[in-house]
């Protein structure tokens, strides 16, 4: 596992929001931080523990651990932003994405937990900040890419807000979700 020193600890500013877990769960409100390009290595270690079907749910296609690493390497930090939450032993095990194109005011989010760690609130508390910082990046929709088969992820994103929105792909049915509400920008 991967151990994470006192200093880049130290250096996370812990990402706040809403809370839907219980008080006493030992996956606390402080084990979400906001990542930056230190956590790279972190990011993809996360990303390569997934198994076939999640690496196919985040990214639509099957990946390997080189193109999971390329794909790290390659995120543009000025226009991304990735909280993450990370276990006990300070290994990252879950993350969500959030990206925008710069001068665009549309955004795609990707979430991504690992299977020991679901259905436990980790999911609801990543895509809840996710949301949170979308307009620190410009951001006033945002949407996410959801595979109809997984029904964990349509029913949270259900639960947020998110409305459906069907397009037919050239190879498969992807359902396309939108957040109905707009976000202002302060005057």
């Amino acid at each position: 596992m991967m151990q994470v020193d006192q200093a880049q600890a130290f250096r996370r500013a812990v990402v706040t929001g809403g809370l839907h877990l219980p008080q006493d769960n030992a996956y606390a409100p402080d084990r979400f931080v906001q990542l930056d390009a230190d956590d790279t290595d972190a990011l993809a270690a996360h990303l390569q523990r997934l198994g076939k079907q999640g690496r196919f749910f985040r990214f639509h296609n099957a990946v390997n651990d080189e193109q999971i690493q390329a794909h790290c390497a390659g995120i543009d930090w000025d226009w991304s932003s990735v909280t993450g939450w990370f276990d006990e032993t300070e290994a990252l095990r879950g993350c969500c994405f959030v990206a925008a194109g710069p001068g665009s005011s549309v955004g795609e989010f990707g979430l991504t937990v690992e299977q020991p760690y679901r259905r436990l609130g980790i999911g609801m508390g990543l895509l809840e900040r996710g949301i949170e910082v979308a307009p620190g990046l410009g951001i006033t929709r945002l949407f996410g890419i959801i595979h109809p088969s997984n029904v964990s992820m349509l029913n949270l994103a259900d639960r947020l807000g998110f409305r459906f929105n069907f397009e037919i792909d050239a190879h498969e049915l992807i359902l396309r979700r939108q957040a109905e509400e707009t976000y202002s920008a302060a005057a």
